[in-house]
C-alpha cells in the first residue's frame, strides 16, 4: 500500500480566511517535517507518552488527514498533538513552543463559533455535567455545526441505536457552544412544552433528549435558534438528522486507556474484540474493576471457563451473577 502525502487543499473552497491560515500553517510545518503519511503522524500520538497530566491526544489518521485537507478543524487538543509530533519529525530542529502558539491563535480565529453573537439576554442555563471522558467524534461534532449553521430553522435530528451515545454527542456539543446562545434548555422531549416561553426571544440552543414516537404532538419549539432532538428513530417527526454509528477502533482505544490507566493497547484489543465497540458497554466494562475483586486477566480468563455461553456479552453476566452470589462484589 502507497503511503500517499496529504495534498493542500484548493484554499478558495475553504470557508473563512482564518481557516485557509490555518492550513497553510499546518501545510508548511508538514513540510518541513518531510510529509508523512497521516498514520505515521497517528501513530505517533499513541505513543508518545508525556509526564502525568500532560498527555497528547491520540488521533486517527482520517482526523489527520481531514485536517490537513481543510475538510474539518478539529479540537484543540487533537491540532496540538498533530502539531507535536510534525515537530519532533521534523528535518530541521523546531521550537514545539512557539509553533503550538502560532498555531493555537490560528486555529481560534478559525472557529465556526468565533462569529460575533447576538448580546446575551438571559444567561446560559445549567447543563447536565460534561463528560470528562468523552471520546472522539470530531468528524460528526463538526458536521453538527455545519448543519445548524447552514439551516438554523430545521431541527437536527441525532439517531443511532440504544447505547452509541447520541445523548454524550448532543451534550458536548452544547458544552462546546453554550457561549454562542441567550440560553440553552436541556430537557426530556416529553418536556418541551417548558422551553416554548423561552425560546420565542433571543437565540438559543434547544435540546430534547430521547424523543419517540409519540412525542411533541403540538409541534417543536418556534425558536429563533437550534433545536438538537435525539432519539433512536432514523424517521422521528420526518425529520432527517445524522445517525451516530459505534466508535470506531481508534475512539474505543482511546475511550478504554482513559477509562482505565492500566488498560494497554493490546488489551484494549482484546476487549474491543469480544465486546464491540458499543460505547455504552465499553464503559459499562471499564467500571468492573472497581466493582470486582479480579485483574483484567483473571476477568478474561473466567469469560473463557468452561461451560459459558457463546457470547461474551452473556459470559460476562454470567460470571456477575456468579460473583454477586459468591459476595465478591465490592459493595
Amino acid at each position: 500500500m502507497l503511503n500517499l502525502a496529504i495534498k493542500l487543499p484548493n484554499l478558495e473552497l475553504l470557508p473563512s480566511e482564518p481557516h485557509r491560515d490555518l492550513v497553510k500553517a499546518l501545510h508548511e510545518l508538514y513540510d518541513e517535517a518531510g510529509r508523512p503519511p497521516s498514520r505515521e503522524i497517528s501513530k505517533y500520538t499513541y505513543q508518545r507518552r508525556q509526564p502525568e497530566g500532560d498527555q497528547l491526544d491520540t488521533v486517527s489518521h482520517e482526523t489527520v488527514s481531514a485536517a490537513l485537507g481543510g475538510k474539518t478543524i478539529p479540537a484543540w487538543a487533537k491540532v496540538k498533538s498533530i502539531v507535536t509530533a510534525l515537530v519532533a519529525k521534523s528535518v530541521k530542529e523546531q521550537d514545539v513552543e512557539e509553533w503550538l502558539r502560532e498555531i493555537h491563535q490560528l486555529w481560534i480565529k478559525a472557529q465556526p463559533g468565533s462569529r460575533p453573537r447576538e448580546p446575551a439576554g438571559r444567561p446560559v442555563l445549567p447543563l447536565p455535567e460534561r463528560n470528562p471522558h468523552f471520546t472522539g467524534r470530531e468528524m460528526l461534532l463538526d458536521a453538527m455545526h455545519r448543519r445548524l449553521s447552514e439551516a438554523p430553522n430545521a431541527p437536527l435530528l441525532l439517531s443511532g441505536a440504544p447505547g452509541v451515545g447520541k445523548t454524550q454527542l448532543a451534550l458536548e456539543y452544547a458544552h462546546r457552544h453554550a457561549k454562542q446562545y441567550s440560553a440553552v434548555w436541556w430537557l426530556p422531549a416529553d418536556q418541551s412544552e417548558r422551553a416554548r416561553d423561552t425560546l420565542a426571544h433571543g437565540r438559543c440552543l434547544l435540546v430534547l433528549d430521547n424523543a419517540e414516537a409519540d412525542d411533541l404532538h403540538g409541534g417543536l419549539p418556534a425558536t429563533r435558534g437550534e433545536v438538537i432532538v435525539t432519539s433512536r428513530d432514523p424517521g422521528w417527526g420526518g425529520h432527517t438528522g445524522l445517525e451516530v454509528p459505534d466508535f470506531d477502533r481508534a475512539e474505543s482505544i482511546q475511550f478504554l486507556c482513559r477509562r482505565d490507566s492500566g488498560i494497554t493497547g493490546d488489551l484494549a484489543d482484546e476487549i474491543i474484540r469480544r465486546f464491540g465497540r458499543l460505547p455504552l458497554r465499553l464503559h459499562q466494562i471499564t467500571a468492573l474493576p472497581s466493582a470486582i475483586d479480579l485483574s483484567w486477566t483473571d476477568l478474561l480468563d473466567e469469560l473463557d471457563g468452561p461451560g459459558q455461553p457463546d457470547t461474551a456479552v452473556a459470559a460476562l453476566h454470567q460470571v456477575l451473577d456468579r460473583l454477586r452470589a459468591e459476595n465478591r462484589l465490592r459493595r
